[in-house]
Parts: C-alpha cells; sequence; structure tokens
C-alpha cells in the first residue's frame, strides 16, 4: 500500500506536481471502475476521530479511538476487520480541527446530555480515506446519524456537499455520496435566532427581502456583533470571493440530478446567506462558551427528525 505522496516523492521528476499523481490515479480507478484503495494507492491520512470506537485490523491489531485527548488517525478502510461502536448515538464531523479539539479535551463524546457519540475533524475540506470511513460507517451503522458542523459561509455549506454528495467523484467511487450525512448547522435559522436574541427587532422582520441590500446586511452584522458581551464579530459581511464561491456551488448543485432534501436544503441555505450577505463562524458558540448546550440542543433536534425518516 502506497500513498500519493509517497509515489510523487519517489518520482518527482516524472510528474512535476502532486496534482498530476492525484488525476492519474482518480483516472485509473474510474476506468477500471473500481474504488481507488483497490490500486493499492491511499490519500495520506488526515482526519481524526475520538470517541467510543474500537478499531480492528486485518494484522490483529486494535485501535481503541476514545484513548488520550488528541484523537485517532482514520484509518483506510481496506485495513479494517470489524468496528465496534453500540454505545454510540450519533457521529459529530466537525469542520474545524481547533473546535474538535475543544470539544476532545472537554471530552463532549461522553458528557453529552444526549449521550455517547463519536467526534470526527478532516480539518477542513475533506479527503477521501475520511469520506471513506464515513461511508464505510453508514453501511455497517445505518442507524448511526452522521452530522455536520460547518461555518455558515460558502466553504462552509461547500464541505457538507462534498460529505453528503461528494467532490466531483465519478460514479465508480462509492464514497461520492452518502445518504446518511446531514448537516447540523450553523445554518441560517441559528443566524436568526441570534440576531433576534440579541437584539429587539421582531424575529419575523429579521429576514425580509429588505434584508438583500448591502445596507441591511451591515446592519444585521454590526447589530449582532456590537450587543454580544461574550462573543467577537460572530457574523460578518460576505466578501466578494465568497459571492463568487456561493454562486458557483449553486450552479453545480442545480445540474446534481437528485430528488434528495438535503439538496434542496442546502440550496435554501445559500441563497439566503447571498440575499443577507452575511457569514458567521463555528467560533462564536465557542467564545460564547454554550457550544456544548448548543450541541446538545441541536444533536436532539437530528436525532428525533432522523429517527421519523427511518
Amino acid at each position: 500500500m502506497s500513498t500519493r505522496s509517497q509515489i510523487f516523492y519517489q518520482h518527482q521528476e516524472l510528474f512535476e506536481k502532486q496534482r498530476v499523481v492525484d488525476e492519474l490515479v482518480d483516472d485509473l480507478a474510474l476506468t477500471f471502475g473500481v474504488h481507488r484503495d483497490a490500486l493499492n494507492i491511499v490519500a495520506s491520512a488526515k482526519g481524526l476521530i475520538f470517541g467510543p470506537l474500537t478499531i480492528r485490523f486485518n494484522d490483529d491489531t486494535t485501535a481503541i479511538a476514545s484513548v488520550g485527548d488528541v484523537g485517532t488517525p482514520v484509518p483506510s478502510i481496506r485495513s479494517i476487520s470489524t468496528v465496534s461502536c453500540q454505545r454510540a448515538r450519533w457521529i459529530l464531523v466537525i469542520e474545524k480541527d481547533a473546535t474538535f479539539r475543544t470539544l476532545t479535551s472537554s471530552r463532549y463524546h461522553e458528557t453529552s446530555a444526549i449521550g455517547p457519540g463519536l467526534l470526527v475533524t478532516a480539518k477542513g475540506y475533506p479527503d477521501v480515506m475520511t469520506q471513506s470511513f464515513l461511508q464505510y460507517m453508514h453501511e455497517h451503522s445505518p442507524r448511526l446519524p452522521i452530522l455536520v458542523l460547518t461555518d455558515f459561509d460558502p466553504d462552509g455549506l461547500n464541505i457538507f456537499r462534498c460529505y453528503r454528495f461528494g467532490a466531483d467523484a465519478g460514479a465508480a467511487d462509492p464514497t461520492a455520496q452518502n445518504p446518511g450525512v446531514r448537516h447540523l448547522g450553523v445554518n441560517a435559522r441559528h443566524i436568526q435566532d441570534l440576531a433576534s436574541a440579541e437584539t429587539d427587532v421582531p424575529e419575523s422582520s429579521q429576514f425580509t427581502q429588505q434584508g438583500s441590500s448591502q445596507s441591511s446586511s451591515q446592519g444585521i452584522a454590526s447589530r449582532t456583533a456590537m450587543s454580544s458581551n461574550h462573543c467577537r464579530d460572530p457574523v460578518t459581511l460576505l466578501t466578494s470571493r465568497d459571492r463568487r464561491l456561493a454562486s458557483s456551488i449553486l450552479v453545480r448543485l442545480s445540474s446534481t440530478p437528485t430528488d434528495d432534501p438535503e439538496l434542496d436544503q442546502l440550496k435554501r441555505e445559500l441563497q439566503v446567506m447571498l440575499m443577507l450577505g452575511v457569514k458567521a463562524e463555528i467560533q462564536w458558540l465557542d467564545d460564547a462558551g454554550d457550544l456544548a448546550e448548543w450541541l446538545d440542543e441541536n444533536i436532539a433536534q437530528a436525532l428525533s427528525l432522523f429517527a421519523a425518516q427511518i
């Protein structure tokens, strides 16, 4: 088994760029109609897991993901013999490594009010190994919801898109879609709750058509940031780059032929974001000191919805 990086550095004069190796591996997998792992070529591990999970490997070694407080590297699914996670009620995939470390250090996976769960991060956009592992978990534990926590910005929603629908993967890639994945937040509803809780503006007037103007967007951002004693700038304005990315994602989603409520919801979130012209980071939940409480409430709601759908 070799990693893409190993192939590149062993033959750097031939390939010149890492991207060339990545594209060739993807093309070969698509040509043969197999997953990339079947070529015995894997991406370098970047993801981490933490929580009540025991992984037994083909070489009879074992990894316990709840040991320590830094997490266990996400393994290649080809190296896994069995997994045991009977106690887990949920899987939380976290965009940011800093938030992941906050939750692991507080042992949220075992202190959560809604029961034990698994914490996962790919430290930004998902790598193939983390996507494959989550697909493996969904196939082996389909009643275990996979909830994705991202920033409310175009990159955050695009990260969720990659976990749920795949990052422009070929049809032969079994990690292209994962129906077990749901978006937990942060989303427009949470921004609305924040704005209505910290201002005297009626909730019904927060998201009117007038909010699409630049001046209204600035008003929402400044009112929310200035009225909070705990969070620094929880809501900021979209940049030109943000708007271009959001529009690009919408175009890409419009060409996705699937009847999926998560797809429709993702489109709506992007449209509302563009209309309001604002974004927010997970960090404001950390800064306010109520991240665990927020997660308890929103994961509980997600579990109820998930149970009603299966």
